[in-house]
């Protein structure tokens, strides 16, 4: 059964990017939300897909369908399919996990003229620093090293997210095949930053809790911790007020 119409009034074209992979068993209902929804299009990266998914896919209307015969990461999947979008607003969604159009409709709205970038909060539903995941708190410290404390663990690398087409051209397609580096380089360039809905019922403690993710997310914020280091200096801006520095003829 497909989602009533849902109703937004934009004033510009609206896209979907969703990468699926040959285990995204609940691409129908992804889809069905998605179609409920104004869009332009939806373009729909397949990554090694079984037969049934791509066949699924074929059958959906107003889809631009890529497939990659070869397994690569969402992230890079959903970096090209928004280089092959002229729209002017992109949502990003998970090909895995549907979420309700009435949801997504808030993104789309927000990054049609008010916001450039719409994250997912899932600030609301975090407990003290201390009880959330490494993952949060990486997101969270990455946040307060660029004095973006009001986002507090929201981040590009929390799905749902929407763009607008100024910050797609800001920092470039291919970016955003790591969300925290793009993310660090949005807060750096001063782009328009903020929530754009609550979507999911979780965090991402469970992802925390694999040692290959928690790998993946730690060297990630590293890169964009760098990125920020070429652009702010090393302190990142932050004044050192204990040091005197000036002894040295370091005025850092």
């Amino acid at each position: 059964m497909y989602a009533s119409l849902t109703p937004v009034p934009l004033r510009s074209r609206a896209a979907a990017i969703v990468c699926v992979s040959s285990d995204s068993s609940d691409l129908h209902r992804v889809l069905s939300q998605l179609e409920a929804l104004p869009l332009h299009e939806i373009v729909l990266v397949l990554s090694q897909p079984t037969d049934g998914i791509f066949a699924l896919a074929r059958s959906r209307k107003n889809t631009l369908i890529v497939h990659l015969p070869d397994s690569v990461e969402p992230d890079v999947g959903r970096a090209l399919g928004a280089k092959l979008t002229d729209a002017d607003t992109l949502l990003f969604v998970d090909g895995k996990q549907a979420t309700d159009a009435n949801v997504l409709a808030r993104f789309l709205w927000e990054c049609d003229g008010r916001m450039d970038i719409a994250l997912n909060d899932i600030s609301a539903r975090m407990g003290l620093f201390k009880q959330r995941g490494g993952i949060e708190q990486f997101h969270e410290f990455l946040n307060s090293s660029l004095n973006r404390q009001d986002l507090r663990a929201n981040s590009m690398s929390v799905l749902p997210i929407a763009m607008s087409r100024h910050a797609l051209d800001t920092l470039g397609s291919a970016v955003l095949a790591v969300p925290v580096k793009a993310h660090a380089i949005a807060i750096l360039n001063k782009l328009r930053i903020g929530a754009g809905g609550s979507a999911g019922s979780g965090t991402l403690k469970e992802q925390s809790k694999s040692k290959e993710h928690l790998k993946k997310a730690a060297g990630d914020h590293v890169e964009a911790l760098k990125e920020a280091m070429t652009t702010r200096g090393s302190r990142l801006q932050f004044v050192d007020t204990i040091r005197n520095r000036s002894v040295l003829g370091d005025e850092r």
